[in-house]
């Protein structure tokens, strides 16, 4: 577990540190319009909002992979131990596979097939 966290952590340093590649400046001409600037403006005014959105947006992906992981971890030790798979997630913590089952994302549910051992995130409406 200390190592999937170190893993995590490097990733989202690696993408802080990665950043935004820097505008292009172009030369302007008299004949150029007020309008480009403009615009110019705008996309500056709301680069560091996107920015910072991406960046929320890949930490949650990372942490939703990093608890599929360990859910899917847990299953296959139960399933080389016990010989065959759990048939609930719950099953898991009570066998002690697992101290408690992850939250899921928000907006999202853990969705566990017992008959082949696959969990996933399903979209909760």
């Amino acid at each position: 577990m200390r190592t999937l966290t170190g893993l995590i952590a490097f990733a989202l340093l690696a993408l802080l540190l990665t950043g935004c590649p820097p505008a292009q400046q172009t030369e302007t001409t008299e004949t150029e319009s007020a309008a480009p600037e403009e615009e110019a403006t705008e996309t500056t005014r709301t680069t560091p909002a996107d920015y910072f959105g991406a960046m929320g947006q890949a930490r949650r992906s990372a942490e939703a992979t990093a608890q599929t992981t360990t859910l899917n971890q847990a299953i296959r030790t139960y399933e080389a131990v016990e010989g065959s798979h759990p048939t609930s997630l719950q099953e898991l913590v009570s066998e002690g596979y697992l101290p408690a089952i992850p939250d899921a994302p928000r907006g999202f549910r853990w969705a566990y097939d017992p008959a082949t051992g696959q969990v996933s995130l399903e979209e909760t409406r």
